[in-house]
């Protein structure tokens, strides 16, 4: 079963996805910058969050971890492990060539630093 992708508008000019695993009902957001759309969007798809995955520190990308945290406490937070010591909450370090375990759908980090600070 293919994986389900939501795009979630969040602050004034990001997103966050969520990926779905449809067949258990799991999901995985990448990059929640505000936890509410996550959060709305879980609840209205029924879903239980295992995996936050961020691909880089910044708080447009990354302010949402600590509300879903406390609302998902079990969903693992992951980031590449050159940025994870500029994280709040902290989880996996991920690198690159790596792969996370979502459903039947393997997760493959690429790492492609876009910001420079």
């Amino acid at each position: 079963m293919p994986t389900k992708i939501i795009q979630l508008k969040t602050l004034q000019d990001n997103y966050a996805y969520i990926l779905i695993e449809e067949s258990t009902r799991q999901a995985t957001v990448i990059d929640p910058g505000s936890a509410k759309p996550v959060i709305k969007a879980l609840a209205a798809e029924n879903l239980d969050l295992t995996h936050i995955l961020l691909t880089h520190h910044h708080y447009d990308h990354s302010g949402g971890v600590v509300e879903l945290k406390k609302h998902y406490p079990k969903a693992e937070v992951a980031i590449h492990k050159d940025d994870a010591a500029r994280l709040a909450v902290t989880g996996r370090q991920l690198q690159e060539g790596e792969t996370i375990d979502f459903g039947a759908t393997p997760i493959k980090i690429l790492h492609l630093p876009c910001h420079n600070s």
